[in-house]
């Protein structure tokens, strides 16, 4: 069984539906390509929004990035200027061994 035949196994009791309620002059409006239509529709709708979280997303994990390493800058630099020697090398040395992990 392919998809079409699956689709149309599927499709055929809204079909029904939408005959019945023709028959008796409810609506016409329920039938496969505009049930198909709306899927659609929500489809690339709720497709959108998604993309649009993952953007924000993307944007405050950057903007935490930047803010991160801007951070550990002005902190490296205070410490260099300020703690004594040793411990300023130690530091740096420590630095080091996180951003080569």
């Amino acid at each position: 069984m392919n998809a079409d035949n699956i689709a149309n196994l599927l499709l055929q009791p809204i079909d029904t539906l939408g005959f019945y309620l023709g028959r008796y002059g409810i609506t016409n409006a329920v039938n496969r390509h505009n049930l198909i239509a709306l899927a659609v529709t929500e489809k690339e709708h709720w497709t959108g929004e998604l993309e649009i979280l993952e953007m924000r997303a993307r944007i405050r994990k950057r903007k935490l990035t930047l803010a991160s390493h801007k951070l550990e800058k002005e902190i490296s630099t205070w410490i260099n200027r300020n703690a004594p020697k040793p411990v300023a090398n130690r530091f740096n040395k420590l630095l080091s061994s996180l951003h080569a992990a």
